[in-house]
């Protein structure tokens, strides 16, 4: 009765420890499946923050690189415009210098122009001046030789008048010797010979009205 009793004390008591033992395995095994969810969980969002710090890390980046873009832009295009301010600013030196001394040139040009023009109108009337007093005194000249000529005529023509006779001599040759002998169709030498010709600077004199 007492062994019955045992065993039945042992039975009861391996049943309960099995009973024991199964909850202590499903409680480790809970366990153990929290702690394997908490850690994928953990791992997880790890992983995200991971992620996320990437993607802030790379908009961080991006930015940057785009205001050091921006930034080297703006520099570029400060320096160009500066560039071609100063570039500007010599091209219009050079247009200026440029002009400056075509304009000097014209000048130059315009006063010589001018003092050719004074040269060629006092040279232009200095020759009319001399034309004029050369032809003032080609005609002084033909008028005092007409007036001689005149003269000398008038003095002939009452010369000759005055003679009553007319010598009629004429000449010849009679044995090698020059002879005088009278002849009544012979003409009368001429009483007076013009030294200077008659046609001496007279055809080319011209008399302004």
């Amino acid at each position: 009765m007492l062994r019955e009793r045992l065993r039945k004390d042992i039975a009861a008591t391996q049943k309960e420890t099995r009973i024991l033992t199964w909850q202590e395995w499903l409680t480790k095994k809970a366990y153990e499946n929290n702690i394997r969810i908490d850690k994928k969980k953990r791992t997880i969002l790890i992983e995200e923050a991971r992620r996320k710090s990437v993607a802030i890390e790379k908009e961080k980046q991006h930015w940057k690189a785009r205001n050091s873009y921006e930034k080297w832009l703006r520099s570029l295009e400060c320096k160009e415009r500066e560039a071609a301010k100063i570039q500007a600013k010599k091209t219009m030196a050079i247009m200026e210098e440029n002009l400056a001394r075509k304009e000097h040139l014209r000048k130059k040009a315009s006063a010589k122009y001018e003092e050719w023009i004074r040269n060629k109108q006092i040279n232009e009337k200095n020759e009319r001046q001399r034309l004029e007093k050369e032809k003032i005194q080609s005609l002084k000249i033909f008028e005092h030789r007409k007036y001689e000529s005149q003269e000398a005529y008038q003095a002939w023509i009452k010369k000759a008048a005055l003679k009553s006779n007319a010598n009629c001599t004429s000449y010849c040759y009679s044995n090698g010797i020059l002879t005088s002998y009278y002849d009544s169709s012979a003409k009368p030498q001429p009483s007076y010979i013009n030294p200077i010709p008659w046609d001496l600077g007279i055809a080319d004199v011209t008399v302004d009205s």
